[in-house]
């Protein structure tokens, strides 16, 4: 193993650790000033409770900062858990590696046991390609492979043996230290925090008395606006990956399982529920209960890119709510294209 070991004892990214220092929490404010990690790499990240079942959208032209239409950004600056939406930060930086030669998409990446008990899907494999993973990670959002990309990223060598649970927590700890959040920062996503490679959120015990189980802190939140700086992130320095977030499903084991894209809107799936959007080209889908289903959708529109994004819906309305989101995106930008043509031609 690598120089990565040195780190494992000062790169726990705990609620203990988290939490040391704040006398008071509210469930309901921020709570400012408290810097959550000591790496000065960070900078100083303030500690932010996000709001439970925030139903917002945002949708805008790929390339200009603004909305499309003011009431097409709703609650764009709120905080919410975007749970496997944080992928994007992971992937991004699985690109950025791939771009500078130091991986390649046919190198083989081990999965740990821990890696595999963080999904609920039952797969089979032990080893899988860069591409495999990528796909895996970014259309059927699978938590093992995503853990293994960023293990293998933080150790900046090829794994060759099963790791324990304490170094694979320790890679993954070091590839959001070192990895994600310098890119978070750098792109100026001042609301987002990333707790781990996949989205993943804690939970404290069940409160039996409410019926729900109460998230812990720390936990990957972020705002829809710094979403938009990721995914445009994406679009502008890595669109000859988008097919990355557009497979209909991905193989798991050797009975042919399928998992399927978490995005309803992609034409072609098969999905239960699946309702195709035609030029639909990605791009990520996530859940949890504290927050509902969210979708990023890119869509390839009269030579622009048109994304919108929905959070916080609920398990029967989210096709709806991400259709009706995607159709007033294009038929404002369609009004708005005309506007401009009897502006030009009033000239």
């Amino acid at each position: 193993m690598g120089d990565w070991q040195e780190d494992l004892g000062d790169v726990g990214l705990s609620r203990r650790f988290f939490l040391k220092g704040a006398s008071v929490l509210s469930v309901s404010a921020l709570t400012s000033g408290l810097s959550l990690f000591p790496d000065t790499a960070l900078g100083a990240q303030k500690l932010i409770v996000p709001t439970r079942n925030l139903v917002g959208h945002h949708a805008y032209v790929h390339g200009e900062n603004e909305a499309l239409s003011p009431e097409l950004s709703a609650y764009a600056d709120e905080v919410f858990y975007n749970a496997s939406l944080t992928k994007l930060v992971t992937l991004a930086k699985v690109f950025e590696e791939i771009d500078s030669g130091r991986l390649d998409w046919n190198d083989k990446i081990r999965v740990s046991e821990r890696a595999i008990y963080q999904s609920s899907h039952r797969a089979e494999f032990e080893e899988l390609s860069v591409r495999q993973a990528c796909e895996m990670a970014g259309s059927a959002s699978l938590n093992d492979a995503t853990i293994a990309l960023a293990e293998r990223i933080a150790a900046q060598e090829n794994i060759t043996r099963q790791l324990t649970q304490r170094q694979s927590k320790a890679l993954e700890n070091i590839f959001v230290r070192k990895h994600m959040m310098p890119l978070v920062q750098s792109l100026d996503m001042k609301n987002t925090l990333c707790t781990n490679a996949t989205g993943l959120p804690l939970y404290s015990v069940k409160d039996k008395k409410n019926g729900y189980e109460t998230m812990e802190l720390p936990n990957n939140y972020s705002t829809l606006n710094d979403m938009a700086k990721i995914t445009s992130h994406h679009l502008s320095e890595y669109s000859d990956y988008m097919d990355v977030f557009a497979q209909r499903f991905v193989s798991v084991n050797t009975f042919r399982s399928r998992m399927h894209n978490g995005n309803l809107l992609l034409p072609g799936s098969e999905r239960k529920g699946a309702d195709p959007y035609d030029g639909v080209v990605g791009m990520k889908s996530g859940f949890i209960n504290a927050s509902g289903h969210h979708l990023i959708c890119v869509k390839e529109h009269d030579g622009k890119t048109l994304v919108s994004m929905t959070i916080g819906s609920d398990r029967d309305d989210r096709v709806e709510d991400q259709r009706r989101i995607l159709d007033l995106a294009v038929n404002t930008y369609e009004a708005r294209k005309v506007l401009q043509h009897e502006s030009a031609l009033a000239l």
